[in-house]
Formats: structure tokens, C-alpha cells, sequence
């Protein structure tokens, strides 16, 4: 057996059959009890990487799913004890009731917990000083990890001096006892997802530690002696974490992963303790830089020399929210526009985030197309006295996506934010394009012809004051997305690519008729409580039509025009109104919720559908079509009186004798009334077969008829021969469609 295979199995007895990682962290694991031996990071990660692939073309694990941080893997049971057998007795995996059978030969000890709640003592752990690496799996449910109690007496660590490997991560342990810094040889050591809320000053004394994974704890600071960890490669905490960072944490110039960098005041660490971290890679987070004081510090923290760094998000603190949902920030000398010029980051950057920036205006650097890679940018929030414009953002060659938050201050979007270059076209690689949560924008103009030709994708979200559009916007434009844009009456005439269009909110009610649709296919219209009437006939194409949530809406205009509809969703429209000749196609999905005045034109709908093919309810939504919240007296009162019973061609007598015959409508009603009544049409008898049906909500019984109906209608009533919904099986039902619902935000 070879070398490489032998320590394949030797890590795999480790684990449990079943087991979620990131990939990440299982080098460092190997890289941390000496599988992966080499000099330098880049080569770590091939070996790791080499030993993911040897163990899946030889079968040994199978992966299940890979998104961009885990990687889900099943070990078969064989392969599980050919692994064991090949590891040997350094190897040992124990559940919790077996602790005390841990032998004085094992080097490397795994821990299963099988059960939840569950108290692990440790100290029942034989104390070897060959032990090598230890460590915690939950293998019942990964999101009560903190059910696991860990049990350890001050002087645990005591012995095991030759210890490399600590995880204790997605666990319940709270403490550690200072006697963890008589672990010299310790590499690793994982307390992610855990109720640790401080770290001994021992911390100081693991000279050799490469990884700390800390990441979703309850930490609130970081140990003085963090700095004394001058092998340090991995200090894992959350991006999003306001953990205090010591200061001298500069001293670490080995950092290599370090995902947030928290600016401090007083004695906390200041952004000049990175002048060294040069080989920081990755994605970086610098918070706090409203805490800066002095410019010079600013400079010295050089992040144009950190070539491996390929995110970076500069966060200023969003101060204190004043009227109007602006932010005024602390009190200082510092000129933040400078401050940003001298955070140039590295040319090879790929994605760029900024977080309530105060400044007055924008480097020189940001937007210039040297920055061939960056393909992602997300400017997020200013304060009440800030920039007024965007930056030029036009010339990045490799922009794909594009996101402007917050700018509560921005008024126009004009010719700066494209900032043409000679004859070269503005945006030419963006993809998405959104504007979100914009007060005071009033207009967007400087667009030339070409510009924007890869755009596929706009939002615009919460701008409220915005009535122009530039008219030479992208005609490669397919989907468009406006919420509360009330004063916008119109969109360009350009986007002739145009196929999905959501209106959300108050929406202009001039909108849809200023505006020709031609290629529109989709059309999704949500909560415009404004809306009275939606205008279809400038829409030849649409296919999808949804409209939710809009009380006042009264009327659909052009509705029979829309020869290619395959879906139509109501839903949430108690206003809305359509006449019986208001015809859909015949294969139409039909989809009606809670619209009360739609009930007799969908009832009229099936009807048609009926008359037209026995798998009529195949042609309607399969989710809670049925449904209606109005009573049955409202039915009776405005049924009886407005002619409908002409329709359904079956006579009607007084409005009391109608009363028993009438679906009794709630959240699932009865609607064998209106089987009786098409049936009757029909000439359907007993014995004969009766329409498939696709639904299983209706009720089992007998149908029931008014004492004046005929008698064949009486013959129907008294038929109970028919297939009964409620019992049909799943391919007497059939198949059935349903409107696909779509992110309305």
C-alpha cells in the first residue's frame, strides 16, 4: 500500500460515516497532525486538494454536495473498517459511553456523540502524553450542538504535552482551563459554534498554534497574549463579529486568513498594526475606520502591497440614525475622503464592498480600469453630509455586478457615474444593475447609445422621487424590477429585449399605458394599493400573469387579447371584477385566492372548461384554487340577482329554495353543486362515468339539489356511483400546473 493511500485511511478513521466539512478546514486538520508536509501554503493546499481526489476516484468517499463553503461526504461501512483496520490502534473512535476504553496506545482519539442532550466527561479519559489529536463529533443534529456539555478539571491538559490537534467545535463548552498552555505542540484548536465566551492568558504559550477557528462563538476579546502566536496562519473569526482585537496583533506576520480586522479605540489594535500582515489573503473586512485618528496610520497600513487579498470590505461605522434615516458620525479631524485614497487596495482585487462611507468624494483609484478583475461592487450607505454623486464606475472593464444601497444623499445619477472614455462604451461587461432605498433621486441621465450592452438584470427599489430614465438604457435589458417608484411614468422604449417585468408597491398608474411591452412574456404586479386598473394590450406576448395583494385593483383590461397566456394568478384582489366574456385561452393555468367577486367568473371558467374536455381541472393551479373566505350569504345574495343562472342553463327557483343547493363556501368548500349542475348539462346519468377530477378537497356524500330542479338533476343527487375525489388515486388525479412564484424583492 502506498504512503499517500495509508494516510488517506488513517484520516478517514477519524471520522464518522457520515460527515460535513469544509474543505478548508480538513487540510488544516491533515496539515495539523503532519499528513501534509510542506513548506509552503500554496503546496498545502494541492496535496489537500490531491487527497480529496484520491479518495473519490478510488471510491472511498462519495460526495453529496458541494456549495461554495461545505462539502458533504458518505463513507460506506466497508470502507469505514478497512480504514480502521488499516490505522490500527492509534486510531480510536469512541462514543461517550465507551470513554474509559481508550487505550494508552492512542495517538489520535475521535469522540461520537450519537445522542442529544448529552454531558461528555472527559476526565474519564485515560491521560496519555503520546495523545496527539482530540476531538468532538456531533453526528445526531449539528444545529443543537450546544446540547453537548464538555466536562473538564483545571488541570486537564496537564499531560498531554505532545496534543496537536483540538476540536472542539459545535459543542456547548464555555471554558477552558489555564492549563491549556502547557500544550506547546498544539497546531490546531477549533472552538467554532461553541458558548466560549473567553480565552485564558495561557493562550500566549502556544508558540506553535497555526490554526484558531473561532468563527460563530460568543467571544467579545481576544487574549494580550494573542501576539506571543507568531506561527499563527489561520485566525478564523466572523466576518461579521465586533470581537476586540489586542494590540501588537501585528507581531502575527505569518497571518495568512484573517477575515475581519476590527479597528479599536484607546488600547484596541489600530489599522497601522497591518503594515506586516502582508500575506493575508482571501477576504478581508476592516471595521471601525471612523475610529481613525491619524491619517499616517492609514498609509503604513499598505493594503496596495497585500497581493493575495481578493475581497475587501471597508466599513465605516453607520454612527447614530438621525430623523429621516440619516447618519451623523463621530466627531473627527480626520478628512475620510483621503482616508479612502490612501485604502487602495491591490489591482487584482475581485470583489469591492463599501459600508457608510462620510466622505465628500471619491479616490482617484476607485472606478480606474486598471482594475481589470473586479467584477463586483457594493457601495452601501452614507450619512446626512456626504458625497452627492456616484463614483465612475463606468471604465471597470470585468464589472458584472453592481449594487448602490442607502445613498441617501445622491440626487442625480448622471454622466460621472459612466464616465466615458473616449469612444469607449460605459458598463460594458455589467450584468446586474440595483438601486435600492434611494430617497432624494431625481433623475438618471448620461447614458450614451451602447452603453449598459450587457445588462440583463435592473432593480430599482424604494426610490420614491425618481421620474426619469435615460432613454438610451440597455436594449439587451430582459428582466426589470420597480418598487415604489411612484413618480416614474415611464420606462425607456429602447428595452425591446424586455420579458420579465415585477411592479411592487405604489407603482405610477401611467406606467403600463405610457410604455409598449412587445416582448414581454412575464408580468408580475404585487401590493400596489394605488392600482385601480391594469392596462394588458400593449403585451401581445404575455405568457405569466400574476397579480397579488392589490386591493383597489377593479379591473383587467385586454385580458382576452393575451392569445399565448399560460398562467393567470389572482390572488388578494377583493375588488377586482370581470365580466363572464372576459374568456382566458383553453389551456390557461388558473389560479384564484381569495377573490371574492372572482368566484362566479371562475366558476363560469370551469364551466367552459368542462364543456370543452373532461380533464378540465387539469388546466387549474393545483394550489388552493378552491379557496374563498366570503359566506354563503354573500353568494345567495348577489348569485340569485344577477343572472347567472342563465349561464349554467339550469333553472333557479326563489332565493330561499336556492339556499341548500349553494356550495358552502370557506377555507374548502363543496363544489359537487357545480359537478351537479355541469353533469346536468351534460346529460350525465347514473352509472355513466363523471369528469376527472384533479383535485382531492372535495367532500365524499351525496349531492344535494333544490326541491324545483328537474329530474334529471334529482337522478344526479341521488348517484353515488361516481369516483370519489377524496379517495382517487394519485393517477386517476393526474398531472396538474401551478404559477412558479418568483422573489417579489
Amino acid at each position: 500500500m502506498s504512503e499517500n493511500l495509508k494516510e488517506c485511511f488513517m484520516s478517514l478513521s477519524l471520522l464518522p460515516k457520515n460527515c460535513s466539512f469544509s474543505k478548508e478546514s480538513i487540510i488544516r486538520f491533515w496539515s495539523s497532525i503532519g499528513f501534509l508536509k510542506f513548506e509552503n501554503r500554496r503546496s498545502t493546499e494541492d496535496a489537500g486538494s490531491q487527497y480529496f481526489d484520491d479518495m473519490q476516484q478510488r471510491s472511498l468517499l462519495q460526495r453529496l454536495q458541494l456549495d461554495n463553503q461545505t462539502c458533504f461526504f458518505f463513507m460506506h461501512d466497508l470502507v469505514q473498517k478497512l480504514a480502521e483496520s488499516v490505522a490500527g490502534d492509534s486510531f480510536q473512535k469512541l462514543n461517550t459511553e465507551t470513554l474509559n476504553l481508550f487505550s494508552d496506545k492512542g495517538r489520535y482519539l475521535s469522540v461520537l456523540v450519537n445522542e442529544l442532550p448529552k454531558s461528555v466527561d472527559l476526565n474519564s479519559i485515560q491521560q496519555s502524553s503520546s495523545l496527539r489529536a482530540l476531538q468532538i463529533f456531533n453526528t445526531v443534529n449539528p444545529w443543537l450542538a450546544k446540547n453537548i456539555s464538555i466536562e473538564l478539571n483545571e488541570g486537564f491538559f496537564q499531560n498531554l504535552k505532545s496534543l496537536r490537534v483540538l476540536n472542539f467545535n459545535d459543542t456547548g463548552i464555555r471554558t477552558l482551563p489555564s492549563s491549556i498552555g502547557n500544550l506547546k505542540q498544539l497546531r490546531y484548536m477549533g472552538l467554532a459554534r461553541t458558548n466560549i465566551k473567553t480565552l485564558p492568558e495561557s493562550i500566549g504559550f502556544l508558540y506553535n498554534m497555526q490554526t484558531m477557528d473561532l468563527s460563530e462563538c460568543d467571544l467579545h476579546d481576544l487574549p494580550e497574549g494573542l501576539r506571543n502566536l507568531v506561527n499563527l496562519q489561520h485566525l478564523i473569526v466572523s466576518k461579521w463579529s465586533n470581537i476586540r482585537m489586542p494590540s501588537g496583533i501585528g507581531c502575527l506576520t505569518n497571518l495568512e486568513l484573517l477575515p475581519v480586522f476590527n479597528i479599536g479605540i484607546g488600547s484596541g489594535c489600530e489599522i497601522s498594526e497591518m503594515r506586516k500582515l502582508n500575506k493575508l489573503r482571501g477576504e478581508l473586512r476592516i471595521n471601525g475606520l471612523d475610529n481613525i485618528s491619524n491619517l499616517l496610520d492609514v498609509m503604513q497600513a499598505n493594503l496596495f502591497n497585500k497581493k493575495h487579498i481578493d475581497v475587501l470590505v471597508l466599513n465605516w461605522s453607520p454612527g447614530v440614525p438621525q430623523t429621516g434615516g440619516h447618519y451623523s458620525m463621530l466627531d473627527s479631524d480626520v478628512d475620510h475622503g483621503q482616508v479612502l485614497e490612501a485604502l487602495q487596495p491591490q489591482p487584482n482585487l475581485l470583489e469591492l464592498e463599501m459600508h457608510h462611507y462620510p466622505g465628500l468624494s471619491y479616490p482617484n483609484w476607485l472606478g480606474d480600469s486598471s482594475y481589470s478583475r473586479l467584477g463586483k461592487v457594493i457601495l452601501f450607505g452614507n450619512c446626512k453630509i456626504s458625497c452627492k454623486y456616484l463614483p465612475p464606475l463606468g471604465r471597470l472593464p470585468s464589472l458584472r455586478d453592481l449594487s448602490i444601497q442607502c445613498m441617501l444623499t445622491v440626487e442625480y445619477v448622471g454622466y460621472e457615474f459612466c464616465h466615458h472614455d473616449g469612444q469607449n462604451k460605459a458598463f460594458s461587461s455589467l450584468n446586474t444593475l440595483e438601486f435600492k432605498y434611494m430617497p432624494k433621486w431625481v433623475r438618471w441621465f448620461g447614458v450614451r447609445f451602447g452603453d449598459f450592452c450587457s445588462l440583463e438584470t435592473l432593480k430599482i427599489v424604494e426610490c420614491k422621487a425618481l421620474h426619469f430614465m435615460s432613454k438610451h438604457l440597455s436594449y439587451s435589458l430582459k428582466k426589470m424590477v420597480l418598487n415604489n417608484c411612484s413618480k416614474l411614468a415611464s420606462v425607456p422604449l429602447t428595452l425591446t429585449s424586455l420579458t420579465s417585468l415585477i411592479l411592487m408597491g405604489d407603482i405610477n398608474k401611467s406606467l403600463l399605458t405610457n410604455t409598449s411591452f412587445s416582448s414581454l412574456k412575464s408580468l408580475e404586479i404585487g401590493f400596489a394599493q394605488n392600482m385601480q386598473y391594469v392596462m394588458l394590450g400593449s403585451m401581445p406576448l404575455l405568457e405569466v400573469l400574476v397579480i397579488k395583494g392589490c386591493k383597489n385593483l377593479k379591473s383587467l383590461i385586454g385580458l382576452p387579447g393575451l392569445a399565448f397566456l399560460k398562467e393567470l394568478e389572482l390572488d388578494e384582489c377583493p375588488s377586482l371584477m370581470l365580466a363572464l366574456d372576459d374568456r382566458i385561452p383553453p389551456h390557461t393555468i388558473l389560479k384564484v385566492i381569495n377573490c371574492p367577486k372572482l368566484c362566479f367568473w371562475k366558476l363560469y371558467q370551469m364551466k367552459i372548461r368542462m364543456e370543452e374536455s373532461d380533464n378540465f381541472l387539469q388546466a387549474f393551479g393545483d394550489a388552493d384554487i378552491f379557496q374563498c373566505k366570503e359566506s354563503n350569504k354573500f353568494v345567495t345574495d348577489n348569485f340569485v340577482g344577477t343572472g347567472y343562472e342563465e349561464a349554467f342553463n339550469c333553472s333557479i327557483g326563489q332565493k330561499d329554495e336556492v339556499q341548500p343547493a349553494l356550495p358552502t363556501f370557506g377555507d374548502d368548500y363543496n363544489l359537487d353543486w357545480l359537478f351537479s349542475v355541469t353533469q346536468k348539462k351534460q346529460g350525465y346519468c347514473k352509472g355513466e362515468q363523471q369528469p376527472t377530477s384533479s383535485r382531492k378537497r372535495l367532500w365524499d356524500g351525496q349531492i344535494k339539489w333544490p326541491s324545483n330542479s328537474s329530474d334529471k338533476g334529482k337522478q344526479i343527487c341521488d348517484d353515488s356511483s361516481g369516483t370519489s375525489i377524496a379517495s382517487a388515486s394519485d393517477s386517476e388525479l393526474g398531472s396538474f400546473g401551478g404559477t412558479s412564484e418568483e422573489d417579489w424583492s
